[in-house]
């Protein structure tokens, strides 16, 4: 089984990311790739990713394809990029992987909304 994490582009400002993937890398028995979190449509292999935090620099790359096992935790979806990130082809991903952990209840009732099961995991 291979296990991946998610990593940023040099130029990421938002320490936060940073902090998440330092946060779930203790939960992986080893890392045998770093994925770009904006670049999770280009993965090969089955990889499987702890999927926390914000994901859409890059709505249009959005969902990752299925070489990508996620683990959804603290999944988050903001204002600006929700029509992108709820559309069928996304809904019917999100199902194929729930329950999906959310960060916040916004996020939640955005998807319970589409009839994706979810659960609150800060």
């Amino acid at each position: 089984m291979k296990y991946g994490l998610l990593k940023y582009w040099e130029k990421e400002t938002n320490i936060g990311d940073y902090i998440q993937s330092i946060a779930a890398k203790q939960f992986l028995p080893k890392i045998d790739e770093y994925v770009y979190r904006d670049q999770l449509h280009n993965v090969k292999g089955n990889l499987n990713v702890i999927m926390n935090g914000w994901f859409m620099h890059e709505p249009q790359n959005w969902p990752p394809n299925d070489s990508l096992i996620p683990k959804f935790v603290s999944f988050h979806i903001s204002d600006h990029v929700s029509d992108a990130l709820t559309g069928p082809k996304c809904i019917e991903y999100y199902k194929k992987h729930e329950p999906i952990g959310c960060r916040d209840y916004h996020t939640q009732k955005i998807l319970e909304n589409k009839g994706v099961k979810t659960y609150f995991s800060g």
